[in-house]
């Protein structure tokens, strides 16, 4: 799995956070000493800057227990969520793949039984699918107030489709209820809107309980997507 570009790559850990306006510094000592004591001295940690939780942990050697390959990825996470900063999320397998060297198993961040968009966790095993070699965390602490008056399907649709130009007429729109992370977390609906010019969709996040527009993105075609999926975005902005 390719690195990200982003990142900073340091043994065994981290990168400890400065500035004032850290709230909950990464405590890169703390985490430096359990790694050891659980994984080894072989262990890499990436911290992105900014972050309080490592994205990618590799040099990674533990065996795990399990009937097949998402109850051994599941283990996994179960048992390191202190460490990985993991203790208040819920998963749900996604996808699992192979290759002739290893098996990866997908899963996506839930919240309130709904899937958090683009938030999960990805667990990389050598080829026997017993050993787990590498973890790629993108999560987020979510807590979501208590469930609201929803808006319907229809008036989220029509929201939408207002906000996006160069749509491809009678073409139906996809929809699905999802989370953003925020801060703060909200629940939305996801609607993918096909367009012609440019040839693709946007992604619409209307907030479920104001009508609000969370966020707009562009997302490219060449894969397979649906609500509260992971998407290819070529553009677009969060607020």
């Amino acid at each position: 799995m390719r690195r990200p570009a982003t990142a900073v790559l340091l043994s065994l850990v981290a990168f400890a956070m400065t500035g004032a306006a850290q709230a909950a510094p990464f405590d890169a000592e703390g985490f430096r000493g359990l790694a050891e004591e659980r994984f080894g001295s072989q262990v890499q940690a990436v911290v992105p800057h900014g972050t309080r939780y490592p994205s990618l942990i590799t040099g990674l050697r533990e065996m795990t227990e399990g009937p097949d390959l998402a109850a051994r990825a599941s283990w996994f996470l179960e048992r390191h969520a202190a460490l990985l900063g993991l203790a208040a999320a819920d998963f749900r397998v996604v996808s699992e793949s192979a290759t002739h060297r290893s098996r990866v198993v997908r899963l996506r961040q839930m919240a309130d039984g709904l899937e958090v968009a683009d938030r999960g966790a990805t667990v990389v095993f050598d080829e026997s699918g017993r050993q787990v070699r590498s973890v790629h965390l993108n999560v987020a602490e979510v807590s979501l107030a208590p469930a609201e008056d929803l808006i319907s399907h229809e008036e989220a649709e029509a929201l939408a489709r207002a906000e996006v130009a160069g749509q491809a007429e009678g073409v139906r729109v996809r929809i699905g209820l999802t989370v953003l992370a925020g801060p703060p977390a909200r629940r939305a609906y996801q609607v993918l809107v096909p367009t012609i010019i440019p040839l693709g969709q946007v992604s619409v996040f209307v907030d479920a309980a104001t009508g609000e527009t969370l966020w707009l993105r562009r997302d490219s075609i060449h894969r397979e997507s649906g609500p509260a999926m992971s998407f290819d975005a070529e553009s677009g902005g969060g607020r």
